[in-house]
């Protein structure tokens, strides 16, 4: 039981750093995006 909640755990934590990085790539796009429309 032990075995499985600790990897669980883990699955969670890795899925919300890999969204985490999605996300700040999506705004560096976005941001980078914005500044060449504007320029």
């Amino acid at each position: 039981m032990c075995l499985t909640i600790e990897r669980n755990k883990v699955k969670k934590t890795a899925t919300k750093i890999a969204d985490m990085v999605i996300i700040t790539k999506r705004i560096k796009f976005t941001f980078v995006y914005l500044i060449l429309n504007t320029l």
